[in-house]
Order: C-alpha cells, then structure tokens, then sequence
C-alpha cells in the first residue's frame, strides 16, 4: 500500500510495481512534483493534483499532450467515464505521435477545489500492448482510495 502524504490519496499497487513520492516531473509544464510508479519494462505512470480545472478534459488533453513532448492528436482516441474510488472520472488515451507512438492514457477525478490526475505510459511503441496496457492502468486505478 503506498500513500500519498502529498495529495491525499493511497493505492494499492499491482503486483510488480513499485512507488517513489515526491519525484521531479521533467515535462514542459511541471505541475510540481510527482509520485511515480514503475511497471514492466516501458511502462511508467505517475500521479499529482492541481487546482480544480475549469474544464477537466480539455485539461487532461493538454498536460498529456505536454506530457508526451511528441506530436499528438488534436482530440484524444479514447475518452470515457470512469470512476476512481467511486468518484466520477474522466479517462482519456492517445499516441503520440498517432501511428506507433508512445501511448499515454490520462485518468482525471476532481473533488472539491482539486484534481487527481494519474497518467500511464508505455514508450515501446507496440500497438499490441495496448490492450494489457489498458487493464493494467485500470488495476492501478481500481487500487486508489481518496482521503475523504
């Protein structure tokens, strides 16, 4: 169980993960630091919160636009509603660049004045991957408990 003293959360890690808090985000538009976690070879997610964005999606679209720091879709590929704790959420997926790319796939759940953002990558490249790729960031969401 790993818990977030920086933005309020715990998560129960899949199997073969591993969790580092407070980690420097190297991305264009750091949000502050990160707590970053570490699956299979070529596969990365970290967490952070922001301010409650105006408008969610359009959020999670930029920062994994910005995240990718590669040419990206103008829309997200995926984009549908989840939960997270049982908060609703919004799950957004693309690669970038759109044909072979890394593909980031970016969760979202506000409550109250802020957001939970969780984001997943996997820099192979293998369309193939997608799938596993999916349900393992669905694991890693399934296992988040928000501090009420």
């Amino acid at each position: 169980m790993f818990r977030s003293w920086l933005y309020g959360y715990a998560v129960a890690l899949p199997a073969d993960w591993s969790a580092q808090l407070d980690q420097h985000w190297n991305g264009i538009g750091a949000p502050g630091p990160v707590d970053a976690f570490r699956g299979q070879p070529y596969v990365a997610a970290w967490a952070f919160a922001v301010p409650h964005p105006a408008r969610p999606v359009a959020y999670a679209t930029a920062i994994t636009r910005t995240a990718a720091q590669l040419p990206c879709p103008a829309a997200p590929e995926i984009s549908q509603a989840i939960t997270i704790s049982g908060t609703p959420a919004r799950l957004i997926g693309m690669r970038c660049p759109a044909r072979g790319g890394v593909l980031i796939l970016t969760a979202l759940t506000t409550s109250g004045r802020s957001a939970l953002v969780v984001m997943f990558e996997d820099v192979s490249g293998i369309a193939s991957a997608e799938r596993p790729d999916r349900a393992a960031f669905r694991e890693l969401l399934a296992g988040i408990r928000l501090q009420a």
